[in-house]
């Protein structure tokens, strides 16, 4: 899958609210490490809860200054 079909697919997926966890693990699993980091952070977006959990449980194996900004987002939205 190119980039800018990944976007596209990405893009969609956030926007819905039925979005199988399954699916989306498939697809981070598939990607490099800097590519997964940069999907992580665009799924903790989800309009899907199952799936901003996922992304937010995936993070913690990333240090990155993006990852604390989103933990951030995310303690206060929960």
């Amino acid at each position: 899958m190119h980039e800018n079909e990944r976007d596209k697919w990405v893009i969609k997926l956030l926007s819905d609210n039925d979005a199988d966890v399954e699916i989306v693990e498939d697809f981070i699993l598939k990607l490099d490490s800097n590519e997964q980091l940069k999907r992580l952070l665009q799924f903790t977006d989800s309009r899907n809860s199952e799936v901003k959990l996922y992304a937010y449980e995936e993070l913690i194996c990333f240090s990155d200054e993006r990852v604390l900004e989103a933990a951030g987002r995310g303690l206060v939205e929960g």
